[in-house]
């Protein structure tokens, strides 16, 4: 009898801190197995994550918060590794010059355009 070495998930990085509409790619390495594909999943559902693994935090955050983003194995599904997303809403202040950058860009454009 050949014992196989038990499957094991990682996911990298093991964290980031967004701000609203922000992205962060996640990636996961499976090993002892030939299928090295996985699920992911986000727990609490605030923003979203694509198959590969792209989070996009919400268009509004209120308030700091975490989400847990999960890498499931495919091929064993109590096999999986975790990754924390930790949510702020963007400074008031740098907000604020933000959105008069882009009030004077749409401007000048819209000057252009005329």
């Amino acid at each position: 009898m050949t014992l196989n070495p038990p499957v094991h998930v990682t996911v990298a990085p093991d964290g980031a801190t967004l701000t609203q509409s922000q992205t962060q790619t996640f990636s996961a390495t499976v090993t002892n197995t030939g299928n090295t594909a996985v699920t992911w999943s986000i727990s609490p559902v605030v923003g979203s994550i694509t198959a590969a693994g792209l989070y996009t935090a919400p268009d509004s955050i209120s308030g700091s918060q975490t989400v847990t983003v999960t890498a499931i194995s495919v091929t064993d599904s109590t096999k999986t590794a975790t990754a924390t997303v930790t949510l702020n809403p963007r400074d008031p202040e740098s907000a604020g010059a933000y959105d008069s950058l882009v009030e004077r860009t749409v401007v000048k454009v819209g000057a252009v355009a005329r």
